[in-house]
């Protein structure tokens, strides 16, 4: 008799199917400099996200980088770009896709720390109140955490707990700070051990930093309403502006360009008399690489003025990431629809 022989297809496709997949975010993610991974993190901790931060990674990164490649397929067919552009551009897409989930991280955490140091005047006032009232600190500050406080009142809520919980006071709200990106939340608290220690009145220095804290944020209005004119300038002047004058420059070159096509360039249209002879020749400026240009030209311009916005407003360029594409999709929109008007009305006359 014939031994049977096992069937080595099936075999081999049952320990392909029990074989562990492998996560290439992951090992995307362990791959980058340690330095970029440790401010990812660090970022992350204070955008109050959860879980293992490579996967946040992985998925900002793919959403990123889908987005960007359809703009340029989208870029490469209307404009009809060479291939060593779309290299150079290919490339930057990549490394931009790299860094735009650091770039999402920075701007949640300061979104998150706008929103505590919003409520921050209110909690610290009640906190005091309830001091006054015969409370300890902790007793204090976790009655003050209202709902209303939202993640405030998350973080104030911890934090008493773990004191409950046996830990010391200063190593609870040290820990706190450390999850809280705010130079506000880090001085009072700095003043409130530092209270706590000398035996000082509690209360009334939650109280200070309360109208402290107020009476900056007051300050900073006053900033945001001086600078807003500038604001409006870069505006006019980098998104609305600029594409309308390169849709009317294309215009006149590809006017330009057809007139001299239109004109007999023989020999015997030299001009003038004796040794002084002009030869007229049609203009050497190609109409597609202008709108390259332009296109290229109001790209920077907007990204340039979505940073030089958040600088003056924020006094950091993270920021230009809400401003840099709005900024960008409106002007090529408007120079593509302002050059079609321009054509279409130029054209009948």
């Amino acid at each position: 008799m014939k031994k049977t022989r096992p069937d080595i297809k099936k075999k081999n496709k049952d320990s392909a199917s029990t074989r562990p997949k492998r996560d290439y975010g992951k090992i995307i993610y362990g791959n980058l400099p340690e330095k970029y991974r440790t401010k990812l993190e660090k970022e992350a901790i204070y955008a109050g996200l959860e879980g293992d931060v490579y996967k946040y990674f992985t998925d900002i990164m793919k959403s990123s980088l889908i987005i960007m490649l359809i703009i340029l397929t989208i870029t490469y067919i209307s404009l009809g770009l060479s291939m060593p552009i779309m290299l150079v551009l290919f490339l930057s897409v990549i490394a931009t896709a790299f860094v735009m989930p650091y770039i999402v991280f920075t701007v949640s955490a300061e979104k998150r720390t706008k929103n505590i140091e919003k409520v921050l005047p209110d909690l610290l006032t009640l906190a005091a109140s309830n001091i006054k009232s015969g409370l300890t600190i902790d007793k204090a500050l976790l009655f003050a955490a209202r709902d209303e406080f939202g993640t405030l009142s998350i973080e104030i809520k911890k934090t008493a707990f773990k004191i409950y919980g046996g830990i010391t006071i200063d190593e609870a709200f040290r820990n706190m700070t450390e999850r809280i990106n705010s130079g506000h939340l880090k001085r009072t608290v700095n003043l409130l051990l530092e209270g706590i220690r000398s035996g000082g009145n509690t209360a009334t220095l939650l109280e200070e930093s309360a109208t402290d804290i107020e009476t900056s944020k007051v300050l900073q209005k006053e900033i945001n309403a001086s600078v807003q004119m500038y604001i409006i300038f870069i505006i006019l002047a980098g998104v609305i502006a600029a594409p309308v004058m390169f849709a009317i420059s294309n215009y006149l070159i590809e006017s330009t360009t057809g007139m001299w096509d239109d004109v007999d360039m023989d020999s015997d249209a030299d001009i003038g008399a004796g040794i002084m002879k002009i030869t007229p020749s049609s203009s050497s400026i190609d109409s597609k690489f202008f709108t390259f240009f332009a296109a290229a030209a109001i790209t920077i311009t907007t990204v340039f003025g979505g940073m030089l916005i958040s600088l003056i407003k924020f006094g950091n360029i993270k920021h230009a990431v809400k401003y840099s594409p709005i900024f960008t999709v409106f002007a090529l929109s408007l120079f593509f629809i302002a050059k079609a008007i321009v054509t279409a009305a130029m054209g009948t006359l």
